[in-house]
């Protein structure tokens, strides 16, 4: 085991998997880049609310009382910062194919 990595293990999973568990974790650990990467792009506040109701997973309920708004303004802005989210996030995704191709 070398830097916490067991190769011997990750090897035997490629062999009897071949490959797809290994694609599986590289393709998630691209995903979480492309979507940090995302993130960055958006307005501070905006990324802030995101991660706290997706990766803190708190309740929309709580965010709108700690704001001072309704349960409805968060709702409505989460949907606006997932709409520019998805759009920041195709662009992220065709920039970098375009650079590895």
């Amino acid at each position: 085991s070398r830097d916490g990595l067991d190769l011997e293990r990750i090897e035997s999973l490629d062999e009897a998997t071949d490959g797809l568990e290994i694609e599986k974790g590289l393709m998630a650990e691209l995903n979480r880049s492309y979507l940090k990467e995302a993130l960055a792009w958006l307005q501070p506040a905006d990324a802030k609310l995101i991660t706290q109701i997706y990766c803190d997973r708190i309740p929309m309920t709580e965010l709108a009382a700690q704001l001072g708004v309704t349960e409805g303004t968060i709702r409505y802005r989460r949907t606006q910062i997932l709409t520019k989210l998805k759009v920041i996030l195709e662009d992220v995704m065709k920039l970098s194919r375009d650079i590895l191709l």
